[in-house]
């Protein structure tokens, strides 16, 4: 597709010419890859492409393609370029400043979720370390508040209209009904990236949420020394090693923070750091959630075990791989 393309560039002929080309520039999930940037530009839902496929595209939207293919096909994130991605069935604004949400990190959230639903004391006050995006944090406050019940049909269509009905992924837990949370849960959502924050700052506003979370820029739990102790402490710290660094694939390595990626020789310097200040600030029972490497489970399980804290347990996440551990300050 060039500028001086004298045929008409239909909705059909744009996404088989755009899935080609990401195809020989060998980007991940080609046709998803079209299908989203279509869609982001001539907007509406994925789904609708294929319910006009004749539908001619204007010169400003073959001009926007053009920029945005060419982007993809230097392996720049798709999340990137369309602003925002998908976790827990919300829609989040990422870019270069944070990592992309993953469904590793789900797990994390979910395992915090049940742990602060079977929490019978309340306020509950918890730290988000290495905030990012601010999934973690707005996704926990947002679960743990009660919501009117629907009918499971009317959410899995709304869902449907949101996400598209191909991109509603595992339908029966997102619908189910949900339990009431605390009453009063606060968040402390840190980060070392001021740039980080103030993404964090406008997701939380998104998803109604801000008045929940603070955020406060600093190194792990540093920012809150001498305070009140922690209820539980959640983080997706960076735990990639640096002998596997050359290996990431080039999407992440060369586009997402360098900063939220690399854990030194082991991949384990930040959690190693960060476990022994979560136990001097967690209550006597309170929890700790991290997510980690899946072949790195042993390794967090002695941390975890050498500093006091009980109940270790090892959690699979949607693939099966060992990713996330919780465990009970002692």
């Amino acid at each position: 597709m060039t500028a001086t393309d004298s045929q008409t560039w239909t909705t059909r002929a744009l996404l088989s010419w755009i899935r080609q080309h990401l195809e020989r520039n060998e980007v991940d999930s080609p046709r998803v890859a079209a299908e989203l940037l279509l869609a982001s530009v001539i907007g509406g839902e994925r789904v609708h492409l294929y319910m006009e496929p004749e539908r001619p595209a204007s010169v400003e939207e073959r001009a926007r393609l053009r920029e945005l293919v060419a982007r993809a096909a230097r392996h720049e994130p798709i999340q990137y370029l369309l602003g925002e991605a998908w976790f827990y069935a919300r829609a989040f604004e990422v870019g270069p400043a944070v990592l992309i949400p993953r469904p590793a990190t789900e797990t994390l959230v979910e395992e915090a979720i049940r742990w602060i639903r079977a929490c019978r004391q309340t306020p509950l006050r918890g730290a988000d370390v290495g905030t990012g995006s601010g999934c973690i944090a707005t996704t926990i406050v947002a679960e743990s508040r009660p919501r009117p019940r629907v009918s499971d049909q009317f959410e899995a269509v709304r869902l449907q209209r949101m996400l598209g009905a191909d991109a509603v992924r595992d339908a029966e837990a997102v619908v189910s009904p949900r339990a009431a949370g605390p009453a009063e849960l606060r968040i402390e959502a840190i980060d070392l990236s001021a740039e980080a924050l103030e993404v964090a700052r406008r997701n939380a506003a998104r998803h109604g949420v801000a008045e929940a979370i603070s955020f406060r820029r600093g190194d792990l739990l540093e920012p809150l020394g001498g305070e009140a102790p922690l209820d539980f402490v959640c983080a997706n710290l960076p735990y990639i090693s640096d002998s596997e660094w050359e290996r990431v694939a080039v999407n992440v390595r060369d586009h997402e923070p360098t900063l939220a990626l690399r854990g030194g020789r082991d991949g384990l310097d930040a959690i190693r750091r960060l476990v022994p200040q979560a136990r001097a600030l967690l209550r006597s029972g309170g929890g700790i959630f991290l997510e980690f490497q899946f072949d790195q489970a042993a390794a967090v399980r002695s941390l975890l075990d050498h500093v006091g804290f009980e109940q270790i347990r090892i959690v699979r996440d949607h693939e099966g791989l060992e990713r996330i551990a919780a465990a009970v300050a002692g």
